[in-house]
């Protein structure tokens, strides 16, 4: 772990991690189902291709807070 790396953020991201390659494992068209979305797919692939949409955003997320509590001199937890 970096001196930057927040450790909470870490765990949550590499569990982002690994349910989005479960989610590639599972559905192997996942990539082509994210780049078009239509009604003829299987519910459970759609809402796994909202899913790892949803996860990226989320670590993006995690990214920015983790970059702006270091900017404020927060310590090595997440202060809430």
């Amino acid at each position: 772990m970096t001196q930057m790396e927040l450790p909470d953020t870490i765990d949550l991201d590499a569990a982002l991690v690994v349910a989005g390659h479960a989610l590639h494992i599972e559905h192997a068209d996942l990539e082509d189902i994210l780049r078009r979305f239509d009604s003829e797919r299987p519910p459970d692939a759609l809402v796994a291709a909202l899913l790892v949409v949803r996860f990226r955003e989320l670590r993006s997320l995690l990214a920015l807070y983790t970059a702006a509590v270091q900017r404020i001199g927060g310590g090595g937890d997440i202060p809430f």
